[in-house]
């Protein structure tokens, strides 16, 4: 099968393509960023698919991930697209797409075709967005399709910051790699907060998962319900230490005072920015908890932090490996089905 992956995000192709490699599909990635605008048009859309379309009908099946505007193109020329396609939801089904008129009576209309069936799949990415569209009128029927972990051919990315070592005082084996979200170091100091517990730390942007491998550990707080990384610290053997659900809700709506006398808050992705306490089991991050280690506190996160010896980090992974194994037959199975719907 000839295979072609649609995205604006380099982790969604390489996360799909890590997929895909375990398959056989022959498979090619079109990294759309700064080659296709973000946000569309009708008239751009038009001129994008005039220049791609005859490339685009050489393959068997398409996969569109992050820009909802790809999906509503090819979604609008579904009659003259001759692959299947599969438009993977992720950061919400209407995503910038406010400037489309009726989109969501649109998205309905393909939806509810039943001759569509076995041409086009809406696919979740995580549960919560199911529950988002739902909630808008517009209902996805198909199973959720988490994030494999394995990547490969990772697109080339741009480098946004310079990794900060001004607190790494000790080597990679002993010290935390902080991901630089803005929960990690606009909102929670953690840098400050670790050098004055006498924990090496660095904060960084990495683009292969190899380049934090041997790192102790990597200390986060969720901003999002699914993360690309969350999987692929399971797959690769990266412990990761979060807060548990609890200290997550008391966290979620603060905000702290900087010296400027401005507010930092907490940042989530969901409408208001405030996760509701029931949507936190959602959170991928809280997915294979015994695979995880979970703080209640900053003084526990210190102490938990210094209590991880090298023996607890050998045990945690062999959980790490058993859930990983779960996981990523749970994704092939999903990825199965859909395959399976689409053209048998």
């Amino acid at each position: 099968m000839k295979v072609l992956c649609i995205s604006s995000h380099s982790g969604c192709l390489a996360n799909l393509e890590g997929l895909l490699s375990t398959k056989g599909y022959q498979t090619k990635s079109f990294y759309t960023y700064e080659k296709i605008p973000y946000t569309m048009n009708e008239a751009q859309m038009e001129s994008v698919w005039e220049s791609y379309c005859n490339e685009w009908n050489t393959y068997d099946l398409i996969i569109t991930g992050d820009s909802m505007n790809m999906a509503y193109l090819l979604l609008k020329h579904i009659g003259q697209l001759k692959p299947k396609l599969i438009v993977w939801i992720m950061n919400r089904f209407d995503y910038s797409t406010q400037h489309l008129l009726n989109y969501k009576d649109f998205l309905n209309g393909i939806l509810n075709n039943s001759s569509l069936e076995k041409k086009v799949k809406l696919v979740p990415y995580t549960e919560y967005e199911r529950i988002y569209a739902a909630e808008r009128g517009v209902y996805l029927k198909e199973p959720v399709l988490l994030p494999f972990g394995l990547k490969k051919n990772s697109p080339d990315i741009p480098k946004y910051m310079d990794d900060d070592v001004s607190c790494m005082t000790a080597g990679p084996e002993d010290t935390v790699f902080l991901m630089h979200y803005g929960n990690d170091h606009a909102f929670m100091p953690f840098q400050n907060i670790f050098k004055t517990s006498g924990i090496s730390v660095k904060c960084g942007q990495f683009k292969d998962i190899d380049e934090i491998k041997d790192y102790k550990c990597v200390v986060h707080l969720p901003d999002a319900f699914s993360k690309f990384c969350a999987f692929e610290f399971l797959i690769n053997d990266i412990p990761i230490f979060l807060p548990t659900e609890e200290f997550f809700q008391q966290l979620n709506p603060q905000s702290r005072v900087l010296p400027n006398g401005t507010f930092e808050k907490y940042c989530f992705t969901v409408v208001g920015n405030i996760c509701p306490k029931s949507f936190v089991p959602l959170c991928e991050w809280y997915k294979y908890p015994h695979s995880k280690v979970y703080f209640n506190s900053l003084e526990d996160l210190i102490i938990k932090l210094k209590e991880f010896t090298k023996e607890k980090r050998t045990n945690l992974l062999l959980q790490m490996h058993k859930d990983a194994e779960y996981h990523k037959n749970l994704v092939k199975l999903t990825f199965d089905k859909l395959i399976t719907d689409l053209f048998f």
